[in-house]
């Protein structure tokens, strides 16, 4: 496995190319995270019920369904959210452009908490994705289940999304 340092090198390598920071890219990402959590919801609740006795009800409304209704957001206030912003100039400006532009940061760590693995390892996923990071995600191996299915279906629907078991 390789070392975290190594990863944030990849990580911070991939972001330098500029490809995280178009739409279409984070859109594609969100969509990317609805898709896996349509169709795997059957999986993720079978691994949320191993792990920590969830019944499929509270997994559905507490962890996938507040997750996907989050992407969901994201991909229909992207366009709004990294629009550029006006701002007001002083007269001595007036003739100039003036703006905030958004930039996203580079890579994130997320760290997983075990009480709610879906819930607390993907919400912070989708706001990453969305402001255009890369991200390593370190899922809790407390929820065993839920983080062997974390490690091997997010590289599957995921661009550039790195995983971890390391304590």
């Amino acid at each position: 496995m390789e070392s975290y340092g190594q990863m944030v090198k990849d990580m911070r390598s991939v972001f330098m190319t500029g490809k995280t920071k178009s739409e279409q890219w984070r859109s594609t990402q969100l969509r990317a995270i609805v898709n896996l959590i349509e169709e795997n919801s059957e999986k993720l609740c079978a691994a949320l019920q191993e792990d920590l006795h969830k019944h499929k009800g509270e997994s559905v409304i507490t962890e996938l369904s507040l997750c996907k209704n989050d992407a969901i957001h994201a991909i229909n206030h992207l366009s709004e959210w990294i629009k550029p912003e006006k701002v007001q100039k002083g007269l001595m400006y007036m003739m100039d452009n003036a703006c905030i532009q958004k930039e996203p940061l580079g890579v994130s760590l997320i760290i997983g908490a075990w009480n709610y693995p879906i819930q607390l390892t993907l919400l912070p996923l989708i706001g990453a994705v969305a402001a255009g990071n890369c991200c390593i995600i370190k899922p809790s191996e407390l929820s065993a289940k839920t983080a062997e299915f974390l490690k091997e279906y997010i590289p599957k629907y995921l661009d550039h999304v790195s995983i971890s078991h390391k304590a």
